[in-house]
């Protein structure tokens, strides 16, 4: 009788599943539609006094997505000044919506981590099809890019059938 073998084990793949990426933050929405006078314009002097009577330590240690929801044009210092004090609390400010945010911080952190993989070098790498999280579809082309030059080979799917990226 034949041995059993585990020929994807013993293929030199390497599995990516891009669900382990995902940093461990907290994105919290602001949004200034709420803070606009008529839900039209933001006056300083009322924006003004509204910080200041704001609590910011609902923000602490997180990420702030600020963006309006109603369209209206926002000058520039209001972004300043919401940077300044949330800074206060240790808060990050990013432009957008919650998703778009959460996005934004996952490709940079998917960037930063692949860089130093050097277990990547030189591999042949299968990127995971399935995933439980939402995984950004801005990550793969990403992910394509940063690979290019470094892996032997990139394919996309599960070790039984998958779709060549590049060799």
């Amino acid at each position: 009788m034949d041995e059993i073998r585990n020929r994807v084990a013993e293929s030199g793949l390497l599995t990516l599943d891009l669900e382990r990426y995902v940093p461990p933050v907290q994105v919290v929405a602001f949004d200034l539609a709420n803070w606009l006078d008529q839900g039209l314009v933001l006056r300083e002097s009322r924006f003004k006094e509204q910080l200041q009577s704001m609590n910011w330590f609902e923000y602490q240690n997180k990420d702030v997505a600020v963006h309006c929801s109603t369209g209206a044009i926002v000058p520039a210092w209001a972004f300043m000044w919401l940077s300044r004090d949330l800074a206060k609390v240790q808060a990050r400010l990013f432009l957008g919506t919650p998703d778009e945010v959460a996005s934004r911080i996952f490709l940079s952190h998917l960037e930063r981590l692949v860089a130093e993989d050097s277990a990547l070098v030189g591999a042949r790498v299968i990127v995971k099809g399935c995933s439980k999280n939402k995984v950004p579809l801005e990550a793969y082309p990403l992910l394509t890019r940063l690979l290019l030059g470094k892996a032997k080979s990139l394919m996309f799917g599960e070790p039984c059938s998958t779709v060549p990226v590049f060799k």
